[in-house]
Formats: structure tokens, C-alpha cells, sequence
């Protein structure tokens, strides 16, 4: 991401969820604690939640979410307030270069972040001991009604999308507003191209931050793709490690490694039994 940064004037850093993994326990705290500092020195835009981040219950996450502003998600509600758990939409506004032809300008980018209904009794199993609760509501219903207003405005608007390939399918057609969809949940099928469903581009990655899809954009004065060009980068060997992010990252697996078995006494030596006895 620093060499894309340094390359591309306008960027845009995004997650549609499930950054930390589905474990649960003190060690797996830790190392979702981890994540999300990570994101934030890296310099993520926005990041929507999936289930696994409820996993380690609403008051760890809510510390999270007040600590890290990144995080967004449109349908997921306190039930006692009926207020956002997180942010509803996110704005980004970026200065275009001019062009032949075009003046410079500005626009403004709009992401809203969409979590699935069908996950809920997932998450509501992991969540049903924390003293507050929270509401999952319909993922179409709620996005037309944060995209409509985000459309006031935002000239661009992108939905993260916690869901299945379908389900993603269906709210591009049966919600208006939106210019692209990145999916993610689970073993989401790879789209490194930009599948276009109506008037609203589709593209995803895999999980486990195997590979990182980028989506190069072309758009004019009101905000309209042009032109979308999708590549699909591996984090591999190739890719050089971040200074900061390595530093924090072996510091971080001192805490999480198990402690190491007591030394025998003096003068007395450890035995082990012969195998098959």
C-alpha cells in the first residue's frame, strides 16, 4: 500500500470485514487488538464489520469502534437506542488533477458499510452474554436509506458488503445509488475484474489477506465510472514488510506465544518415558 500510494495521488484503503479471525480467548483478544492497530497504522479508510468481530463480545468491540474510527456498518443497531453501532457512512473527498479537456475538481466519496441478516444467529450466539443488545436489521432496506441520503452529498458511493455472492447480486439490483459493491465474507468468490450487475460494479477478493484486490477508477466532474480496471496483487514474499507493522507484529507474538515449561531443579534431570511404555 505504501508503493500504490506513492504511485496513485488519490487513494482509497477499505475492508468489507472479518479482519480478525473467529477464535475466542485471551491470545485471540490480543491478536484482534492487534488487527485493528495494525489497519489504523496502515491507514485504512474504512473497514465494515463482520461477524467475526463481534466474537469477543459488544463491550470489546465498542471500545474498539470508539478507539478506531474506521469501522462503518449501516444495519447494525443498539436495540435500547436504535442508534448506529458503528458509523452508518463514511466520506472521503479527493482533489482531481486536471485533464485535457476537464478542469480540476473535487468529489466526494461516500462508503457505507452492509453486514448480512442471515448471519445474526451466528453472531447473536457469540454476543448473548453482554449486558447490552443489538438489532440486525434488513441490509436492503436500511442501505436505500443511508445511500439516498449519502447521495446529497457524495458523487461516488461504495458499499462494503459483509454477504454472500447473491445476496450482494441482489441489493445491487434492488438498491438504487450504489457505483460498486466489494464483497467480502468468508471464502468469497474471487471477482478481480469488475462484474457490472445493472449499473452497479461487483468486485471481491479471498480471504486471510492471501491476495489484495485493487480497483483502479476513472471518473468525470459528477462522479460516473468511466472506466474500472481490476488487479488482483498476492501478498507474498515479494512484497516488502512494513518496518512499523513488522516491529509491532513480533513485539505482539512475545505476548501471545505460550509460556515456557519450568526448569528442572538443580542437580535433578528431566526424564522421558521410552516410547511404547
Amino acid at each position: 500500500m505504501a508503493q500504490e500510494r506513492k504511485s496513485q495521488k488519490n487513494n482509497l484503503v477499505v475492508s468489507a470485514g472479518d479482519v480478525v479471525g473467529g477464535g475466542t480467548g485471551n491470545v485471540e483478544r490480543q491478536k484482534a487488538e492487534f488487527a485493528f492497530a495494525a489497519l489504523s497504522k496502515m491507514g485504512y479508510d474504512a473497514v465494515a464489520l463482520g461477524e467475526y468481530e463481534f466474537f469477543h463480545g459488544l463491550d470489546f468491540l465498542e471500545t474498539q469502534i470508539q478507539k478506531y474510527p474506521f469501522f462503518v456498518c449501516t444495519n447494525v443497531v443498539w436495540a435500547d437506542t436504535g442508534k448506529p453501532i458503528a458509523n452508518p457512512v463514511i466520506y472521503r473527498t479527493y482533489r482531481l488533477d486536471a485533464a485535457p479537456g476537464r478542469p480540476a475538481r473535487a468529489i466526494t466519496v461516500a462508503i457505507v458499510g452492509v453486514l448480512s441478516d442471515a448471519l445474526t444467529a451466528s453472531i447473536e450466539n457469540v454476543v448473548n452474554e453482554s449486558p447490552r443488545r443489538i438489532s440486525i436489521l434488513d441490509p436492503f432496506e436500511e442501505t436505500r436509506k443511508v445511500v439516498e441520503a449519502a447521495r446529497k452529498k457524495a458523487q461516488l458511493v461504495i458499499a462494503l458488503a459483509h454477504m454472500e455472492d447473491k445476496q450482494a447480486n441482489e441489493m445491487a439490483l434492488q438498491v438504487p445509488g450504489i457505483d460498486i459493491i466489494i464483497l467480502g465474507h468468508g471464502f468469497v468468490r474471487r471477482i478481480t475484474e469488475p462484474r457490472k450487475v445493472n449499473s452497479t460494479l461487483l468486485v471481491g477478493e479471498s480471504n486471510q489477506g492471501k491476495f489484495i484486490a485493487q480497483l483502479i477508477l476513472a471518473v468525470d466532474s459528477k462522479g460516473k465510472v468511466e472506466a474500472a480496471t481490476g488487479t488482483s496483487i498476492p501478498m507474498d514474499e515479494a512484497i516488502a514488510d512494513n518496518p512499523e507493522i513488522a516491529k509491532m507484529l513480533n513485539e505482539a507474538k512475545e505476548k501471545w506465544a505460550p509460556p515456557s515449561p519450568p526448569k528442572p531443579a538443580s542437580g535433578q534431570a528431566s526424564t522421558a518415558a521410552p516410547a511404547g511404555k
